[in-house]
């Protein structure tokens, strides 16, 4: 008995860790071999062609788009796609040491016509002076935007994250007040190369938001701290506000032939874990190898709400594995969405009067 608790004692850990290698081994396995058995909400719909065929594709070649965020993920997925299709890919991204090599490695599996289409510009969404200075960039060398693709984001629940330049809370001002703005300032843009869109990206966290009228000001409120206060339902706010964002922008571009979608992509393995603590990202690295998908399939939803035809006449929708998610998990508050936007829109004109110009009601 003694031999056998000291045996227990000492080689429990050695013993879980194999047990845990040869269940990723077999659900990997699992996972190849019976794509069409298991979880087919996210490998059907998403390994589908979304995008039927050639002829539902809006000609994007010649065109321009803005990816934020490109140089990872189901951004960096995006802009290869829409680089094959001949369009002038801006790569709006935080750190240019890292995202000049990711450049250099989407370039090698682009043919070489489609390498030049590949235009690296330095965007940090926590800082409206950086947002500023990447439009102005922009409008010197463009005159047209004709896809703008809000997919940044940073997903910090443990305040690991200090407050961004501008000192909002990371995930509200990253995710949504950088978009927000970057948007507005973008807007003239989107405007002269219509018909364009404008395409969030959103999560299914955002059931867990606790984002009310009530909570609103405190939500969209500067901070003092260092960091943050830890708090789950940051991230969840953050996707809320995109997607009540989205809706309010379409209905407020109705006519201009400027549209709005935003997308649920669904489970992909990217790299927006990497400020979670080190147990919840070994768990949800196993759970997105067994039940996620690869960023080129999560990107698929991204592109069919930027290319396809048959969602020219659509606008404000929220979309999820290739089709319209007419029933979300969370009822969308209109006037919560107002409210949203008029905080929004207060925080950003004390920068910028471009927006009264351009988002006047």
């Amino acid at each position: 008995m003694i031999a056998i608790f000291y045996l227990v004692r000492f080689l429990w850990l050695p013993i879980l860790g194999t047990l845990g290698l040869l269940l990723i081994v077999y659900y990997r396995h699992r996972k190849l071999r019976l794509q069409d058995r298991v979880s087919k909400d996210y490998y059907e719909a998403a390994t589908a062609q979304v995008i039927p065929n050639i002829q539902d594709e809006k000609n994007v070649v010649g065109k321009v788009a803005v990816v934020t965020g490109a140089n990872a993920g189901i951004g960096r997925a995006t802009a290869v796609a829409l680089a094959k299709r001949g369009a002038t890919v801006i790569m709006g991204c935080r750190d240019l040491t890292t995202s000049k090599q990711a450049k250099e490695e989407m370039k090698r599996i682009l043919d070489s016509e489609s390498r030049n289409n590949l235009i690296l510009m330095k965007l940090d969404l926590g800082d409206f002076n950086s947002i500023e200075e990447f439009v102005s960039e922009f409008k010197k060398r463009f005159s047209r935007l004709h896809i703008l693709i809000n997919n940044a984001g940073v997903l910090d629940r443990n305040g690991k994250l200090p407050p961004t330049a501008d000192g909002f809370e990371p995930n509200i001002g990253i995710n949504h007040l950088g978009h927000f703005y970057l948007t507005s300032l973008l807007l003239e843009s989107l405007m002269a190369a219509a018909p364009s869109r404008v395409v969030t990206l959103t999560s299914f966290y955002y059931a867990c938001a606790t984002m009310t009228l009530k909570t609103l000001p405190s939500i969209l409120s500067q901070i003092d701290q260092t960091r943050a206060e830890p708090d789950p339902s940051h991230y969840a706010n953050s996707k809320y506000a995109n997607i009540l964002f989205s809706k309010e922008l379409g209905s407020r571009l109705l006519g201009t032939k400027v549209n709005t979608y935003a997308v649920c992509p669904g489970l992909v393995e990217t790299s927006v874990i990497r400020h979670e603590n080190w147990w919840a990202r070994q768990f949800m690295r196993m759970f997105l190898k067994f039940r996620g998908m690869s960023r080129e399939e999560g990107a698929q939803t991204v592109l069919m709400c930027a290319l396809s035809k048959k969602l020219g006449s659509e606008t404000g929708g929220m979309y999820r594995f290739g089709r319209s998610w007419a029933n979300p998990v969370k009822e969308i508050d209109e006037e919560l969405m107002k409210n949203l936007w008029e905080q929004s829109e207060s925080i950003t004109l004390r920068r910028s009067s471009l927006l009264n110009k351009n988002f006047a009601s």
